[in-house]
């Protein structure tokens, strides 16, 4: 993923695509109305695309315009459900000065040390004007305080509700297992062949002693790999069943033969485990998984009222 898009969310919008100004589709329309506001065929397409920038970049812009009319209707519902959260949050007076914006633009460039320039080019590459990304910005800043006034603020947890989900939910007294690992990724091409030599010939190089974190800054084929391949801690229950296959196996500090995945190749490096071995843990654990349920059942109850007060027209 696009190191601007992981940044903020995947939520935001780019300019038009090549895929408009290639394709024979010229002419806009209008594919759903929200209250007053329409939606257009452009508008859902551009979304589209950003969304699924890594599923589809290496496409021909034939197969790219196919993929996207696939996932059309999905991707309208979920446009429908922005337009309809952006809407709400005017209604009831909430904003996003220009200061906030552009404080959150700073605090990216200083998390990831980007100067003005490399930033500019950053968004360049990604297909943003720096007036589009400040609005995208701004959208998601006010969504993201529209559902934490809305939702997020009424979900109360106390040590009475934490034990009575801990009473319900007895497999969390199991121990809990969280890998600390690192990868390098080789994608998927049409030569099985060519993927496989390419993958052994950089576990060759850490075998001989190379450094897996500069193997990872030179090889690998993701998003990771400027971060030196790390994955972070991720949970057992988190991982695929190819990840958990091959990491049962491994001790720490072990470096995996390279093994597939449905997208292609990976080689782990296992940095640590952790377990969750004492009762302050189970409970911080069980805090954060009650909430997740509370707020997922309550966000659904609340984008549910949202649509049934609209007026939805799908064209």
């Amino acid at each position: 993923m696009p190191i601007i898009l992981s940044l903020i969310v995947i939520l935001f919008l780019g300019t038009y695509s090549s895929v408009f100004a290639k394709s024979a589709i010229m002419l806009d329309r209008v594919v759903a109305i929200v209250n007053r506001e329409a939606i257009t065929w452009s508008e859902l397409y551009k979304t589209m695309e950003f969304e699924f920038v890594d599923s589809y970049k290496d496409l021909s812009e034939q197969e790219k315009l196919k993929f996207l009319r696939e996932n059309e209707v999905a991707f309208l519902e979920v446009l429908i459900d922005r337009k309809l959260k952006i809407q709400e949050a005017q209604r009831i007076g909430l904003t996003v000065t220009n200061d906030e914006v552009e404080r959150a633009i700073s605090s990216i460039k200083a998390k990831h040390s980007m100067t003005d320039a490399i930033f500019l080019e950053t968004l360049k590459k990604e297909g943003f004007t720096l007036e589009e990304y400040r609005q995208r910005l701004r959208e998601r800043i006010l969504i993201t305080r529209l559902v934490e006034q809305e939702v997020r603020s009424k979900i109360v947890i106390d040590d009475e509700s934490i034990n009575k989900y801990l009473e319900q939910k007895k497999d969390l007294i199991k121990v809990s297992e969280s890998y600390d690992i690192s990868h390098i990724f080789i994608k998927k091409t049409n030569n099985k062949a060519i993927d496989e030599e390419r993958a052994r010939q950089i576990y060759s190089k850490l075998r001989a002693g190379e450094d897996f974190s500069q193997t990872a800054r030179n090889y690998s084929e993701d998003a990771t790999a400027r971060y030196g391949g790390e994955l972070g801690v991720i949970k057992r229950e988190d991982l695929s069943d190819d990840f958990i296959r091959v990491l049962s196996k491994m001790k720490v500090g072990d470096i995996s033969e390279p093994f597939w995945s449905d997208r292609g190749l990976h080689i782990l490096k296992l940095n640590a485990i952790s377990t969750i071995d004492n009762l302050n843990q189970l409970k911080e654990q069980a805090k954060k998984e009650f909430f997740e349920e509370r707020f997922n059942r309550l966000y659904k109850n609340w984008l549910r009222g949202l649509r049934e007060k609209a007026y939805i027209q799908l064209l």
